[in-house]
C-alpha cells in the first residue's frame, strides 16, 4: 500500500486524473488508494477513483449523509471511467455504502444509524 498524491496521478495517469468527477483533492493530500480492496483488476487501475473518494471522506466540511452518498456515487462513475465493469463498480459502491460509514468525517450529530443506511439504501419494500 503506497501513498499517492495529485503529482503521482498527473505524471502517471493524466488522462484519467482529469476525467474524475467530484472535488479535486488539494495537492498536499495523500491517500492510500483503495482501502481494504484491490487497486487494480486486470488492466483497470482504480487508484484515481479511490484517491478522489478518500479526499471527500476525509473533509470535515462535508459531514452530512447526502455528501457521503454523492461521494460514493462519484466513486461508482469514476471506477467505470477507470475501466471497471459495472459489476465491479457496483461491488465497490456497495462496499463503501455498507462499511465506509465509520471512515467518513460526519459533522457533529449527523452520523446516521447503521440500520437506517442499510435499509434505506439496499432494502426496498
Amino acid at each position: 500500500m503506497g501513498k499517492y498524491n495529485n503529482d503521482y496521478f498527473r505524471e502517471w495517469m493524466p488522462d484519467l486524473f482529469f476525467k474524475m468527477q467530484g472535488h479535486t483533492p488539494d495537492d498536499s493530500f495523500y491517500s492510500n488508494g483503495c482501502t481494504c480492496s484491490p487497486d487494480k483488476l486486470g488492466p483497470a487501475n482504480f487508484l484515481p477513483a479511490c484517491h478522489f473518494h478518500d479526499w471527500v471522506y476525509r473533509q470535515d466540511r462535508y459531514g452530512m449523509e447526502a455528501h457521503r452518498e454523492r461521494a460514493d456515487r462519484n466513486l461508482y462513475f469514476n471506477m467505470i471511467e477507470c475501466g471497471a465493469s459495472k459489476r465491479v463498480a457496483t461491488f465497490y459502491y456497495m462496499e463503501v455504502r455498507l462499511f465506509g460509514r465509520n471512515l467518513f468525517s460526519y459533522a457533529p450529530g449527523q452520523k446516521p444509524a447503521f440500520w437506517r443506511v442499510f435499509f434505506g439504501r439496499f432494502v426496498w419494500w
